[in-house]
């Protein structure tokens, strides 16, 4: 991994490694480059994933369905503000991306919270499973270039 030789060895280490255990983004130092989770990538997407779990356990007995449209309009705003400041949206990986991850895992959250309350609601018919596929790789062939893929990457 490139920065180890900028790390001090000890304290920043023991210091990263602390917060990777307790499942927390590390704090900056000049060797992590801005990432959350430094000693493991992928951790960023379960750390946010984890917050939309603990918001969800605080106001679940509380979410109507105007409750839930209310916050899915907020957060698909927060989205849409988001992939403009980062031009894309920015994964959310970077402590300078932060904004841009908490806000899309929020709203993917609560859109599939909000699919999971509509199958009592909206009885819709079987499709086969190839039908899936179709739909995945139509959606991939979409060409989207500058702010127009901005857009479809938001929607």
């Amino acid at each position: 991994m490139r920065g180890w030789e900028d790390a001090s060895p000890l304290p920043e280490i023991a210091t990263v490694a602390a917060f990777s255990l307790l499942f927390l983004p590390a704090p900056e130092f000049s060797w992590t480059r801005g990432f959350l989770y430094p000693f493991n990538g992928p951790s960023w997407s379960l750390f946010f994933e984890l917050v939309a779990n603990l918001i969800y356990g605080f106001i679940a007995r509380y979410l109507t369905w105007l409750v839930l449209g209310v916050g899915l309009a907020v957060t698909a705003l927060l989205v849409a503000v988001t992939v403009l400041r980062h031009d894309g949206g920015g994964p959310g990986w970077l402590w300078s991306q932060f904004d841009a991850g908490l806000s899309r895992v929020i709203y993917c959250f609560f859109a599939g919270v909000a699919v999971y309350k509509l199958r009592d609601v909206v009885k819709l018919p079987a499709l086969p499973a190839w039908a899936s596929v179709v739909a995945l790789l139509a959606i991939f062939a979409v060409p989207a270039p500058g702010l127009l893929r901005q857009a479809f990457d938001a929607f």
